[in-house]
């Protein structure tokens, strides 16, 4: 008879890596721990102080942090006013002040229906599928991606010369037919929305 095989050797479990940066949600950490046994695993923590046994489970954590701020429109005032007067003349407000009295107008008396969020896509060329969350967070990164874009080229600009200094009425002129068709279009986009409204969408 052969001889028995000599018992394989038991090796110890390789241990989980820890995931590089780019692949964590925005502002989470990683941290490396050790059992007794000699056995690693990662918690995962976010800006909010939220614990994560999994990437899998931090990015659930992080999206639904992040559907819950979007929901409390904080957002808003990053809007120009002609995309939030017609939003307060709809609700009965008045429309008259900066972006930031608008948007408080509008957060103080109770916020906007899905039917304005959804108008609020179509204006800014967004996707308007979705729960009243998703559609208020895919705005919400938008205004966010936008104030990052222009906040690095304002330096550059400031110190440029303007080039239409020779004819600053025609430019007003044409700005102002600008915003003013803007507005119009958006008010249509909102009466729209609330007349699809009236029939629940089949989505």
């Amino acid at each position: 008879p052969l001889p028995p095989p000599p018992p394989r050797e038991e090796l110890p479990e390789p241990a989980e890596p820890v995931p590089a940066a780019a692949t964590l949600p925005p502002g989470w950490s990683v941290e490396q721990c050790t059992t007794s046994s000699e056995r690693t695993y990662a918690i995962y923590h976010s800006p909010a102080g939220l614990r994560a046994a999994s990437l899998t489970d931090a990015w659930r954590k992080h999206d639904a942090e992040a559907e819950a701020e979007a929901l409390t429109l904080n957002w808003l005032d990053r809007l120009p006013p002609r995309r939030l007067e017609p939003l307060c003349e709809e609700k009965g407000l008045p429309t008259c002040g900066n972006s930031e009295a608008l948007a408080r107008r509008l957060r103080e008396s109770g916020g906007l229906s899905v039917s304005q969020l959804k108008a609020l896509c179509e204006a800014e060329g967004l996707v308007k599928q979705g729960t009243e969350a998703e559609i208020a967070r895919r705005l919400r990164d938008k205004l966010r991606r936008e104030a990052g874009a222009t906040a690095a080229p304002e330096a550059a600009c400031a110190t440029a010369a303007p080039e239409a200094a020779s004819s600053p009425s025609a430019s007003a002129s044409g700005k102002g037919t600008k915003q003013s068709h803007d507005a119009s279009s958006f008010r249509e986009a909102l009466a729209a929305e609330a007349a699809a409204a009236v029939v629940p969408e089949a989505e």
